[in-house]
């Protein structure tokens, strides 16, 4: 058996796990109880520059997908997706949502399409395959193309694919009737992939739950990994200083209009003569969103890398998430858990999770005893005034997240539960061809 700092993971997904995206932050820390040189990735996307000290990343071309790039080449593909999008966010900022919508399912049925085609892995990432001799290939997943690529990269390698499920793309991507092709084709996909590890990676016990339903799979609940912070309060404010009310990260999922909810009980709390702001530390590629807030209840704050989180989290009374209660968004994200969870929890401060009933992030949170998770605008309002009264319950609720972080969040707890699932998915491996040899010789 290969020792656990002998193992090689090749990384094959979309976004570079050193990108500061949500899914980079969460592939980084997930694999970051492995050496660099135990790692290689391929990625679509590039990430932050190359610094000695992290594992290398080799960016593919846009030829690997030939139906794409053809379309983007010839067809003016790149020119069409940029008007559209720019069309959604027109739509946004005049507060059309139905407009939004309705260009947002344009642009998915022409990706849905173009999944379909061919995958082709240039001969030099081919032998860079080889040369790394990756025990794994470890993936995200998310489209039928990126499986393809990375049951390219397994079939090169010899080796199985370990996907790792961060949302619930696979009930819900391509689900309506004028994508059934794709549906099929990403159904096929995932099925490859699980046939030949015997085990995944899931971001939520409810996910394992829903999906391991009758299939001969195992799958493992591997979330974003965080460190506990210290003990601490917030630093102390003025009698007449208002509550910080801090969020950080995207707003993309429509989770904007989520946050506008927030930023209306926050307004209605203040205006009830409790001092309370909300601030929004944004993500630039969101900055777009901001002429659809209020200046005066909400402060956009200068986007903040990782490393610098903990000291907002710090500063903060109280750490705000929202998700989208669209509907569609609400089956992609219903066995999710976002990435910033793990890390509210690590920093002592009581959670407001503003989030659809029954998902698994609003199960979590209210189940963790470290926040509120209200499910209506009236709940909203109600436990936003409950954390802004009670001192004492903010501070309860922030060292309940640390006990809850030090229990199933840390970076050690995820490096044996990622070691566990690719120990599975070899065990399996070599029952499937051991399998094969004992049919090949009858």
């Amino acid at each position: 058996m290969t020792a656990a700092d002998q193992l090689r993971v090749l990384v094959v997904n979309g976004e570079s796990m050193h990108s500061p995206s949500p899914t980079g932050v969460t592939l980084s820390t997930v694999l970051g109880g492995l050496r660099p040189d135990q790692v290689l990735e391929l990625t679509l996307s590039p990430g932050a520059p190359a610094e000695d000290g992290r594992a290398p990343s080799l960016l593919l071309p846009g030829s690997v997908f030939p139906l794409r790039h053809l379309a983007r080449r010839f067809l003016g593909g790149a020119g069409v997706a940029a008007a559209v999008n720019q069309q959604v966010r027109d739509a946004e900022l005049a507060g059309d949502s139905a407009r939004a919508r309705g260009r947002t399912r344009l642009r998915a049925l022409g990706n849905a399409y173009l999944d379909l085609g061919p995958v082709r892995l240039p001969r030099r990432y081919r032998a860079a395959i080889r040369d790394f001799a990756p025990h794994v290939v470890y993936t995200a997943g998310c489209t039928i193309g990126i499986n393809r690529l990375a049951l390219a990269a397994g079939r090169v390698a010899g080796a199985p694919v370990l996907m790792h499920y961060l949302d619930n793309w696979r009930e819900s991507l391509y689900a309506e009737s004028a994508t059934w092709l794709p549906r099929r084709a990403l159904a096929r996909s995932v099925r490859r992939v699980e046939a030949g590890s015997g085990s995944a990676l899931v971001i939520s016990d409810r996910m394992g739950e829903a999906y391991g339903g009758g299939r001969p799979v195992r799958y493992f609940t591997l979330m974003n990994a965080a460190e506990p912070a210290p003990a601490s309060s917030p630093p102390p404010r003025r009698p007449d200083a208002p509550l910080r009310v801090v969020y950080t990260g995207g707003l993309h999922l429509r989770r904007h209009e989520s946050m506008l909810v927030v930023e209306e009980a926050v307004r209605e709390l203040r205006d009830a003569g409790t001092p309370c702001e909300l601030v929004i530390h944004l993500s630039p590629k969101d900055d777009w969103l901001r002429p659809r807030f209020d200046p005066a209840t909400t402060t956009f704050a200068p986007y903040v890398a990782h490393d610098q989180l903990p000291e907002v989290y710090a500063a903060a009374d109280v750490l705000v998430h929202a998700e989208s209660f669209d509907p569609a968004v609400r089956t992609f994200i219903r066995y999710s858990i976002s990435t910033k969870i793990s890390e509210y929890l690590a920093a002592g401060r009581p959670i407001l999770c503003y989030a659809p009933a029954g998902t698994a992030l609003q199960d979590y949170v209210s189940s963790s005893g470290a926040g509120l998770a209200p499910t209506s605008p009236d709940d909203l309002r109600h436990d936003l005034r409950r954390l802004a009264t009670d001192p004492g319950l903010r501070a309860t609720m922030g060292a309940e997240g640390r006990r809850v972080a030090h229990e199933r969040h840390t970076p050690e707890a995820a490096h044996a539960t990622l070691e566990a699932a690719i120990r599975t998915a070899l065990s399996s491996r070599g029952r499937t061809a051991e399998s094969g040899r004992e049919a090949g010789s009858r």
